[in-house]
């Protein structure tokens, strides 16, 4: 499991959310941003027991005219925010965690490819 995900009502409550764990010096892993796919607005945040909580709101609606599309990991970036810290990636660091994170790093490089 990477993270857990919430929906919040608005974004006006994922600001005050994201205020509130900040004054009580929780750890934040990425946000405040918007991801392309979808659209949401997210905010994310490591539990004490390095499990990773999302809140997100406003996400876009898919209709009977959505046409489903490929992208490769280079064109998934988000359209607005900071860039993940490593804490998002890896949330207790191990040998796994290491070998994981060379996986991506290299995946990423490669536009995509595995």
């Amino acid at each position: 499991m990477q993270h857990f995900a919430f929906e919040v009502g608005n974004l006006d409550d994922l600001i005050s959310g994201h205020e509130h764990l900040k004054s009580a010096r929780r750890k934040h892993v990425w946000g405040v941003g918007r991801h392309l796919l979808g659209g949401q607005i997210f905010d994310y945040w490591s539990s004490p027991f390095g499990v990773i909580h999302e809140h997100w709101t406003d996400t876009d609606l898919l209709n009977q005219d959505h046409q489903a599309q490929e992208y490769t990991v280079a064109q998934v970036e988000d359209y607005w925010g900071p860039p993940p810290t490593p804490g998002f990636v890896i949330s207790r660091w191990n040998a796994k965690a290491i070998r994981n994170a060379v996986r991506l790093l290299l995946a990423r490089a490669r536009g995509g490819a595995r």
